[in-house]
């Protein structure tokens, strides 16, 4: 149902250039600390507001 909903988002000039990855199991499992290692990591390499990272680790950014 959320990729259906997904599908019916408007995009510039009505292209709908939708990809969409669908995670289960432990690939799913897995995305919170991926998603932070990578925030950290742009933060290391000052790619990324340093704030970023520490609103991921009190979950306001990475839920």
């Amino acid at each position: 149902m959320l990729v259906e909903t997904a599908a019916l988002a408007p995009s510039a000039k009505n292209r709908q250039p939708w990809k969409y990855i669908v995670y289960t199991g432990k690939e799913k499992d897995r995305l919170p600390e991926a998603m932070e290692e990578g925030l950290n990591e742009e933060q290391r390499d000052n790619r990324l507001l340093p704030r970023s990272a520490d609103m991921c680790r009190s979950g306001l950014l990475c839920g």
